[in-house]
């Protein structure tokens, strides 16, 4: 009887430590397409891995997931495609950096455009209202009032000598823009039912008071009407990095830029 035991005892281990290496050779297999996807630039095979890897992951028991967990530190330590980013150069110790947000929106093409132009667009507006009252807007309507009310000096050189006029806000900034509409400038793109999140704050710095603005869109309401799935991708990825989950422009990191932006 004993013998019997010491036999299933061994074929049980055996059993084991053939599922824990299926488990690391599955695991491997598809961190290693999502690093390639990242390297080839597919963001289309990249998140249809990583939404995989997700299930599969997801279906595991607890003990397994701990596993999974101890796989993907080994390769995120030594920069492999477990990190995702860092072998990619998509990633530092700040965050996602701009590399990989544009990476994202290599996989929606259209719908980060708009939202890039809408908060482009916003920014120059916030530079704008900045240059003739030293802070940002605090909110749409404010700046929709300063777009449509208000002036901003503009400068001429006449005679050698520099002249500075007042010339109002909406012949100043987007002349050229036909598709430029301040009615709808707070609202995302595609989306009236939702507003893009805006705020302007001060913050200390170096014992002086920094006026600074942020504008962003979260992927969960730029995409409302993308199948769920892949937006959650997204997310689970861009909280992985420790970034914000959207598209942004302006805070203390970035300032005025956008975080597609180099």
């Amino acid at each position: 009887m004993k013998k019997y035991i010491l036999i299933l005892t061994a074929m049980i281990s055996l059993v084991a430590c053939n599922s824990d290496k299926m488990l690391r050779t599955r695991s491997e297999k598809l961190l290693n397409s999502m690093y390639e996807a990242l390297r080839d630039n597919d963001p289309k095979l990249f998140f249809n891995t990583e939404i995989k890897y997700y299930n599969w992951s997801n279906s595991l028991s607890d003990d397994k997931q701990k596993m999974l967990t101890g796989i993907e530190t080994e390769w995120m330590n030594t920069g492999r495609a477990g990190g995702y980013f860092q072998g990619m150069k998509m990633y530092d110790e700040t965050g996602a950096s701009s590399s990989m947000i544009r990476f994202v929106c290599d996989l929606v093409p259209e719908e980060s455009s708009k939202a890039i132009q809408k908060l482009e667009d916003i920014r120059e507006l916030q530079l704008a209202y900045k240059s003739i009252y030293g802070e940002y807007a605090e909110n749409f309507e404010t700046l929709r009032h300063f777009y449509i009310n208000e002036s901003v000096i503009d400068y001429y050189i006449v005679n050698e000598a520099e002249v500075h006029v007042y010339v109002p806000v909406k012949d100043k900034l987007f002349t050229d823009r036909k598709d430029f509409d301040i009615s709808t400038i707070e609202y995302v793109p595609n989306n009236r039912n939702d507003v893009i999140q805006m705020r302007a704050y001060t913050q200390r710095f170096m014992g002086l008071q920094i006026p600074l603005f942020e504008a962003a869109i979260p992927w969960r309401l730029l995409l409302s009407e993308y199948d769920d799935e892949t937006v959650q991708s997204i997310i689970r990825v861009m909280n992985k990095a420790e970034c914000y989950p959207g598209l942004m422009v302006g805070n203390f990191k970035n300032h005025i830029a956008g975080n597609w932006e180099d």
